[in-house]
């Protein structure tokens, strides 16, 4: 994951819970502290306001979630809030 995923010294991840697939198990359970990536958990990713309040606090560079959860938190609030993240994965959603 490091040669493919360049992470840099300052980077976090924001994981919401619960985990619901192998996506989430493996991105941010397990990969987080194999590469020290320091993680944030959040309990409700239905929050898009909080969990961009979240990001910009922590200054977030990682978004792994569904589509879903990741335009909520995009529709929630304008991009200032969100310019420090770098990377958002996106995936495992059932159609």
């Amino acid at each position: 994951m490091i040669r493919v995923l360049p992470l840099k010294e300052k980077d976090r991840l924001l994981g919401m819970l619960p985990l619901f697939c192998h996506l989430n198990w493996w991105g941010r359970l397990l990969c987080p502290p194999i590469v020290r990536l320091p993680t944030l958990f959040f309990s409700n990713p239905t929050e898009g306001s909080l969990l961009a309040a979240i990001a910009l606090s922590y200054k977030v560079s990682l978004f792994i979630g569904t589509s879903t959860f990741l335009a909520g938190i995009a529709g929630a609030v304008n991009d200032e809030k969100l310019n420090s993240i770098r990377i958002t994965f996106t995936g495992a959603e059932k159609c």
